[in-house]
This record gives C-alpha cells, structure tokens and sequence, in this order.
C-alpha cells in the first residue's frame, strides 16, 4: 500500500481473534483469520464441505481446541497446518475483528 495511515490501509490489517468462532466463517472473503504472513484467507478450492463452515466446525465440541481428524480430513495438508497452527486462548470468549500490530 502506498498510504499505510489510510482507514482502507488499516481495515486490510485487521484480523480475527478467534473465542467461540461462531461468527467466522472458514471461507470468508472479506476478513481472514488466519495468521499467516501477507495473507489470512484459506486458500481456494477446497472441499465442497468447507464452504459454509464457520470456525467453530473445526473444534472439538465443547472445547476450545482444534479437531484434529476433522481438520486433516476437509482440507489440503498446508492448509490444515496453517489452520491447527493458530492458537486458540481459552480467555478470549468471544469473536472479535482486531487490529494486527505492526
């Protein structure tokens, strides 16, 4: 970006942080959640099943932990890296856009 102080600038570097993960869809194509460097968004395509998923899907029910099995099962194995890489804190309750930090 040419204009890193602009509001459009600092909208493209928000990021999920991820509580329940009931409002962030896996396949989202405005907000990505995951962490790696340049870009967030799972990549595309994937399995047809993955497409209406939210970010809860991926966890064991009831626990704020990745389902390994179902993971490795829905997606390609870099993907499914990337996913079970991301860390999931147990204090942060709820889903929320934050800003990353520089």
């Amino acid at each position: 970006m040419s204009k890193p102080e602009t509001l459009v600038a600092r909208i493209s570097e928000a990021r999920w942080s991820i509580g329940d993960g009931s409002k962030i869809k896996v396949m989202t194509d405005t907000d990505p959640w995951l962490r790696r460097q340049g870009s967030g968004w799972v990549s595309a395509p994937q399995s047809q099943g993955v497409y209406n998923l939210s970010v809860d899907n991926l966890m064991i029910e009831g626990l704020k932990q990745w389902d390994f099995n179902k993971i490795t099962n829905l997606f390609l194995h870099d993907v499914a890296e990337e996913i079970l890489a991301v860390l999931l804190i147990r204090e942060v309750q709820e889903d929320r856009l934050v800003w990353q930090e520089d």
